[in-house]
C-alpha cells in the first residue's frame, strides 16, 4: 500500500480524506491535473485498493 501521509503526532482535528472525484471538485482540477499533482508530490495522498484518497488540510496549517 502506498501511503504518502506525513508522520504527524496526534492532533485535536481529525484528518479529512477526499476521494478523487471530491478532490477534483474541491480543487477545481481535471483527473489528469490531479494525477500530475499527486506524482509531483504537491498533494498528500494514500492508496486504498484501487482508489486514491487525498488529504484535505485546513487553511492556516
Amino acid at each position: 500500500m502506498i501511503d504518502n501521509e506525513p508522520d504527524c503526532k496526534q492532533s485535536d482535528k481529525p484528518s479529512i480524506w477526499l476521494t478523487s472525484k471530491e478532490a477534483m471538485k474541491h480543487f477545481g482540477l481535471s483527473g489528469c491535473e490531479l494525477m500530475h499533482k499527486r506524482e509531483n508530490g504537491e498533494l498528500t495522498f494514500k492508496k486504498q485498493g484501487n482508489a486514491y484518497l487525498y488529504l484535505l488540510t485546513p487553511k492556516g496549517n
